[in-house]
């Protein structure tokens, strides 16, 4: 079971869906998200540049516009 951690609470616009993003696991290149309730492991990826993004809904979702 994901265990979520309650103090973030922000929510972002994701094709029109809202996501809230928690936290990021450097062990298995994960971020979880919660969706609709739902906690979501989505994979973690770092471009040339060094930003960190994560794929959710079929698209790279970059870290530093959230």
């Amino acid at each position: 079971m994901k265990k979520w951690n309650d103090i973030f609470d922000t929510k972002t616009n994701v094709n029109g869906k809202l996501i809230t993003v928690v936290q990021q696991d450097f062990s298995d290149s994960t971020i979880l998200i919660k969706e609709d309730g739902n906690i979501i492991s989505c994979p973690m990826g770092m471009n040339e540049q060094g930003d960190i993004y994560f794929i959710y809904d079929n698209e790279e979702v970059y870290l530093k516009w959230i």
